[in-house]
């Protein structure tokens, strides 16, 4: 057999982009939802929804996300909350270049209630619920993940932190 050519390696190296692209695009609606793919293989989002930021459910989840920074930031994880019609925010910070309306659509939230979402590396929901979820609930899930596994052999502990 003869070895590749440089140009041949580059022909499957455009295919193997066009396939993540195409599954990239499938995962999170094409466009819809602009801005949300900057997540994608990077972070695992924990979306919450809520019609007004004085919703009881939503600052019990908040208060988790602040009691437990460090093992949020240990799991690469991100929270996004949509708050009201259309308002976004990351991390606490306004997310102009996020829409609600589309973050809603993708995800299959509704407008009128709390709904939280954590949402996997890979784009898919892995859990979800109309109350705040506990530390240790979302933390057991995505340490479940086979993605986080090796996340954690790597760290050299094999454990997670918490």
């Amino acid at each position: 057999m003869r070895p590749r050519s440089p140009i041949h390696r580059q022909e499957v190296w455009m295919r193997r982009y066009l396939l993540l692209a195409a599954i990239f695009t499938a995962a999170f609606g094409g466009t819809a939802v602009a801005g949300m793919e900057r997540f994608l293989w990077e972070k695992r989002p924990l979306v919450m929804t809520v019609p007004r930021a004085d919703n009881a459910a939503y600052g019990q989840q908040l208060e988790v996300v602040a009691n437990h920074a460090e093992g949020f930031a240990e799991r690469d994880m991100v929270v996004i909350a949509v708050v009201g019609d259309e308002r976004v925010e990351v991390d606490g910070r306004l997310a102009a270049d996020l829409n609600g309306g589309d973050i809603r659509r993708r995800l299959n939230l509704p407008q009128t209630r709390f709904e939280v979402v954590l949402v996997g590396k890979d784009g898919a929901v892995k859990r979800r619920s109309t109350q705040a979820i506990p530390a240790n609930v979302l933390f057991q899930t995505i340490d479940a993940m086979p993605m986080r596994q090796r996340e954690m052999r790597r760290s050299g502990d094999g454990k997670p932190d918490d």
